[in-house]
């Protein structure tokens, strides 16, 4: 496994260590890409239900949606601007949505730079970085084995 590691912080009765894989970036990478295809998929979809009988129309329901829509995907969702723009409003009734815009933004340069980071922290000061990170992955393949219900 490729993997780099480097010492965060050396306190009092434990140390804390930064952990980067290979591995774990490329599963990191993946699951935003599909998180992020889901997501636009969704947004292609309300925008799309604007212009077809029986679907969300109300302004205010479709702000509602959208807010949703990004709990649900809190992953991907930060790294877009999304707007809806409002259409004239007829007497009585409440405004209508007249499109849903999204743009991903320049934020997730960030985010992308962190895949594949996990922080290990451990009370054993007196260890090396090789024997703590050791010591993880035994713990996660006997945890593997022996999973709780």
């Amino acid at each position: 496994m490729a993997a780099r590691t480097w010492r965060l912080r050396r306190g009092e009765g434990e140390s804390e260590l930064c952990v980067w894989s290979e591995q774990r970036q490329a599963k990191d990478d993946a699951i935003r890409a599909r998180q992020r295809e889901r997501f636009e998929g969704a947004l292609q979809a309300l925008h799309a239900g604007l212009s077809k009988k029986g679907c969300t129309k109300r302004f205010d329901k479709v702000i509602e949606r959208l807010g949703r829509l990004k709990e649900r995907y809190k992953r991907v969702s930060g790294q877009y601007t999304l707007r809806v723009e409002k259409a004239v409003a007829k007497r009585g009734k409440p405004p209508p949505a007249a499109a849903v815009h999204w743009k991903r933004n320049d934020m997730h340069a960030r985010k992308d730079a962190r895949a594949g980071t996990c922080v290990l922290g451990s009370s054993h000061t007196d260890w090396g970085l090789e024997r703590v990170l050791r010591t993880y992955w035994q713990l996660t393949k006997i945890e593997a084995t022996f999973p709780s219900q």
